[in-house]
């Protein structure tokens, strides 16, 4: 893992439930493995900093998916993860989430089941994402659908 604040915080926004750069202890990999094994957070130490000021961006300032680029008071600038797909591939992304079959998705995009899975893999490819609980997760996160209760 790279100790830069923008690879710790763009892991944070797509879900990441723990991080650690490379100059961990073992002990300290032990430790995070066991804690998200058990449904918690882990977080190295010396990123807390870099995750405080991330938090503490004015909240007057917008946030829209549509903004091409996020930054912290560090300088560092992000793009939001959203911003690399089409409009397109985020419908489908959202249809996905919420449970849509491939077919159903083609009828009601007025596509073919090829594209279809096309869209879905350009997706799945662009995020970094392996399977669909990743996928929905995702979703969840950038508020694309709502948690369920």
């Amino acid at each position: 893992m790279h100790e830069s604040e923008e690879y710790f915080l763009q892991a944070l926004r797509m879900g990441a439930a723990g991080y650690l750069v490379k100059k961990a202890a073992p002990g300290d990999l032990c430790a995070a493995v066991r804690t998200i094994a058990h449904g918690g957070a882990f977080l190295y130490p010396g990123l807390a900093k870099a995750l405080i000021r991330a938090y503490l961006v004015p909240q007057g300032a917008p946030q829209s998916v549509s903004q091409e680029h996020k930054s912290t008071d560090a300088g560092a600038t992000f793009e939001h993860p959203l911003n690399v797909l089409t409009p397109r591939e985020v419908e489908v992304l959202k249809l996905v989430a919420e449970g849509h079959t491939n077919q159903e998705i083609a009828d009601q995009l007025v596509l073919s089941i090829k594209t279809v899975q096309a869209h879905r893999a350009n997706v799945m490819e662009k995020l970094g994402l392996h399977d669909i609980t990743h996928l929905v997760r995702f979703a969840i996160h950038h508020k694309l659908i709502p948690p369920e209760p």
